[in-house]
């Protein structure tokens, strides 16, 4: 499976000029990769943050899974408009879902989402660190 595509500069020119359905308004059948929301995973020390565009969406739309230490986060949009031809569409309501694999040193009991400005934000809290018990001297009895 492959997990980065990368397209040809030349092969793009051919799309527009030959109206690609990328290009040209349709759905996406070719290249699928573009319905996917992008998101931006960051870290830091009380834990990750999960950044993900996802503009023009309600946020009662939107669905937040977390079974396990898999979370997923999805959409059931509808891209399709009657009566509307595009010249150009670059943007568009394609249902996603994403999953994303939970570290076992996190509390994902407490996550907390956002979503502000057409920016989904969850915040996935780190499991407080376990003492280390040290060298203890037991008493024979």
């Amino acid at each position: 499976m492959t997990l980065v595509k990368f397209r040809n500069p030349r092969m793009m020119f051919f799309d527009q000029m030959f109206g690609n359905d990328y290009y040209g308004g349709g759905r996406s059948v070719q290249y699928p990769e573009f319905a996917h929301p992008a998101t931006n995973i960051s870290e830091d020390a009380e834990g990750y943050k999960i950044c993900m565009a996802v503009p023009g969406i309600n946020k009662e739309q939107i669905k937040i899974d977390l079974e396990k230490n898999e979370l997923t986060i999805s959409y059931e949009g509808n891209s399709e408009e009657t009566g509307v031809k595009y010249i150009r569409r670059e943007f568009n309501n394609h249902s996603f879902s994403r999953t994303f694999l939970i570290s076992e040193r996190t509390n994902p009991e407490k996550t907390k989402a956002n979503y502000k400005d057409g920016i989904l934000t969850l915040y996935i809290p780190k499991k407080e660190p376990q003492k280390e018990i040290g060298p203890k001297n037991i008493q024979i009895q």
